[in-house]
This record gives C-alpha cells, sequence and structure tokens, in this order.
C-alpha cells in the first residue's frame, strides 16, 4: 500500500483511516510506545522466540482465536510454545 516510509504511529492511524480492524505484528514493544485507547483498530502481537514463518504458522489457530473475541481498541499478545 506504499506504507513502509510510516512510522508506527502514522501506521496505525493510516491503518484505521483505511477501514483496516486489526494489525498484527512482531513488535512487542510497540504496545509501550503508542496508546491505542480511543482507537477502533486492535493490535496483535505475536511473540515467538525466533520470528521466522516456521515460528509463526503455527499460531495462526491462536490469532483466528483472538479475532473472533477481540474488542475494539485493545492489544492481545499470543506466545509461541518455544
Amino acid at each position: 500500500m506504499g506504507w513502509a516510509f510510516l512510522e508506527n504511529g502514522e501506521l496505525i492511524a493510516q491503518a484505521e483511516a483505511n477501514g483496516f480492524k486489526v494489525m498484527i505484528t512482531v513488535d512487542k514493544n510497540l504496545r509501550y510506545q503508542q496508546n491505542i485507547s480511543g482507537r477502533k483498530i486492535s493490535i496483535i502481537t505475536l511473540d515467538s522466540v525466533r520470528m521466522t514463518y516456521k515460528h509463526i504458522a503455527p499460531l495462526a489457530g491462536q490469532v483466528a482465536a483472538a479475532l473472533r473475541d477481540l474488542a475494539e481498541g485493545s492489544y492481545v499478545t499470543i506466545k509461541s510454545g518455544s
């Protein structure tokens, strides 16, 4: 979408303005850097020892479950077992 130049706060605002409801990230510090209270967009952080597809792909079921119960403007962290 041409957003590679955007910083975290700008990226969140742009995503929300374009109708995104959820942002999925591996940035564990985003929760402490960005206040999303009052926003419609929610953030899911994938907390894995390694950030490779092999390690993140098994979290898909947990992501799907989180998406079903996700409240607007919330942060959710999904931790891997390894």
